[in-house]
């Protein structure tokens, strides 16, 4: 039996009456987690989107041409480190904006 505040469970020590939840508002929100999705309970995501992110900034194209510079500079002995190679890419985007809006 628990004694004063503390008890060991499963090796494990814990608080009495910590996080007592009533169990069948548990299972209902268990279930509405798992059937729709949390987001979707709240209405902040429609039934129907299927996609939760931004498109791609690059085109498989413009991934390759980094790609192979990057390939091309570490074979003549420059390679880059991850934060070069992120300033490049950075770079790249922000040349193709200029470009498109002019």
């Amino acid at each position: 039996m628990p004694s004063g505040r503390f008890f060991i469970a499963h090796g494990f020590q814990v608080v009495q009456g910590y996080r007592t939840y009533d169990p069948i508002k548990l299972d209902g929100a268990y279930k509405a987690v798992k059937d729709e999705g949390m987001n979707r309970v709240d209405d902040r995501v429609h039934i129907d989107c299927c996609t939760t992110w931004e498109p791609p900034l690059f085109t498989l194209d413009h991934e390759s041409a980094i790609y192979n510079h990057v390939k091309v500079m570490s074979e003549i002995g420059y390679g880059y480190t991850r934060s070069e190679v992120m300033n490049l890419a950075s770079d790249y985007a922000f040349d193709r904006k200029e470009m498109t809006c002019t």
